[in-house]
This record gives structure tokens, sequence and C-alpha cells, in this order.
């Protein structure tokens, strides 16, 4: 996995099981850092039937790959869940 930014800009949205997002979809969404989108992604989508989708840096991150992003900041010691 490459370097994890927990700095970079971020964009989160939620959508329904089965359906991924088109990149139009994150404009004007909240803006987070990857660090905040992701733990906000992690702890929420325990909670509801959408599922949460991160963009940073040009790419799209599912449900996978946020896990990814979770599993890096704890190992650097920045995830507070």
């Amino acid at each position: 996995m490459p370097a994890i930014d927990p700095d970079a800009p971020a964009t989160l949205i939620w959508r329904q099981k089965g359906i991924t997002p088109s990149d139009s979809e994150f404009d004007g969404a909240q803006d987070w850092t990857l660090s905040e989108a992701a733990e906000q992604a992690y702890n929420a989508a325990k909670d509801h039937n959408l599922v949460p989708w991160i963009k940073s840096d040009g790419k799209v991150l599912g449900d996978r790959e946020i896990r990814h992003v979770v599993s890096g900041l704890r190992a650097m010691g920045m995830f507070r869940a």
C-alpha cells in the first residue's frame, strides 16, 4: 500500500449498497482530511445501510481501501476510534 498522508484533502459521500459513485458525485460534498474521512466512514458504516466512499488525491476509495487506510492510520498511531 502506498504511503498514507493523513492530512490529504478528502471528500466523503454515502451511497446505497451496490452503487459505485461517479467522480461528479463528490462535487460539493463536505471536505475532510483523509484521516477524518476514514474515521467517520469506519465508525458510521456500522450504523446504517449506506456505504461510505472517499475521494482523495484523485482516487476513489471503497470499503476495502478505506479499511486499508484505517489500518495504516492505526499503525501510525493516528486512529482514535
